[in-house]
């Protein structure tokens, strides 16, 4: 072979091997529109009349979590007082910030992991709520002077007893 045959078959090679590569790329971009961006743009495009933490608590946890927030502030008064549960295992409702956000302007705490019972039973007065997701609070020691409204089988709020 000659000398410049050689250079022109490096150079189809080149050019077939850069071609694949943009065929490729331009796949997977194709791909993460098709599959990730356009169906988020379309499901958040259908979120732009929502309040913001309404946005953004669909955007960080699904429709159910937004419906339980919404739920909570229906349930709990803007001057109302709120006792999540402890951060362990860490869930977005146990977090003393996100939380803030979400039911703003109610005062919020959360109890500690090692004392959940002295918690519910210091959370007393008319204005205090305790939101309920899987074990906490105890059932028991939660019903003793609080009504429970639920919103699903996992999660719901004791109201205080008027």
């Amino acid at each position: 072979m000659t000398l410049s045959l050689r250079h022109a078959m490096r150079a189809w090679r080149e050019v077939a091997l850069a071609t694949i590569l943009v065929a490729a790329a331009a796949l997977q971009v194709w791909l993460v529109l098709d599959r990730q961006v356009l169906p988020g743009i379309a499901r958040f495009a259908r979120l732009h009349d929502r309040p913001a933490w309404e946005r953004s608590a669909v955007g960080l946890n699904g429709e159910e979590f937004a419906a339980y927030i919404g739920f909570l502030r229906r349930q709990i008064p803007e001057d109302g007082k709120v006792i999540l549960p402890p951060r362990i295992p860490v869930q977005a409702v146990a977090h003393v910030g996100l939380m803030q956000y979400y039911l703003f302007p109610r005062e919020i705490h959360n109890c500690g992991a090692n004392e959940i019972v002295a918690c519910v039973e210091r959370a007393t007065g008319k204005s205090t709520y305790l939101m309920a997701v899987r074990s906490f609070p105890p059932r028991e020691l939660a019903s003793k002077n609080r009504q429970y409204v639920p919103f699903n089988e996992d999660r719901g709020v004791y109201l205080p007893v008027q």
